[in-house]
């Protein structure tokens, strides 16, 4: 007998941009000098990964007991301390969901153990995190939102 897992979708309204920011690079430089950066307090959880180094999780507020999880992935060279990454929490926090900012290696504040570092195709750790929410967690939906580690524009 096979187990029936409860999928949640969340889908979001289209984007439209405002008509004085039509272009991307209009965008990312409103994004910085006009939104406001008040942040959530997080919580810090240590996750040792199986190569015997560590990765840094840190948990928004819940919203409500058993609110569905969304992983929360900066850009390049980010963390979960920059203002981007606290005004998604903010909005994940209004929309009945808790965050949970995943610090890639080497970007959580304080050096990783092992010389490796992460890159744009890293994939192996967020898999750990996610099979490690799931075990600790069992039964939420757990979903993902990234930030761009480029501007999509490169050719092939």
């Amino acid at each position: 007998m096979s187990a029936q897992i409860a999928q949640t979708h969340i889908v979001p309204p289209r984007f439209r941009p405002a008509w004085w920011l039509r272009s991307r690079h209009a965008q990312t430089l409103a994004g910085k000098y006009l939104r406001s950066g008040r942040g959530l307090p997080l919580e810090r959880h240590r996750v040792d990964t199986s190569d015997g180094d560590f990765l840094d999780l840190d948990f928004a507020p819940e919203p409500e007991p058993g609110a569905p999880l969304v992983v929360v992935l900066h850009g390049l060279e980010g963390s979960t301390q920059r203002e981007y990454m606290s005004l998604m929490f903010r909005e994940l926090l209004g929309r009945g969901l808790r965050g949970v900012g995943l610090n890639f290696r080497g970007c959580g504040g304080e050096p990783n153990r092992l010389p490796r570092a992460y890159h744009s195709g890293e994939t192996g750790d967020l898999a750990h995190v996610i099979a490690r929410l799931r075990r600790s967690r069992p039964g939420r939906p757990i979903g993902a939102v990234g930030f761009s580690l480029g501007d999509g524009s490169s050719k092939v």
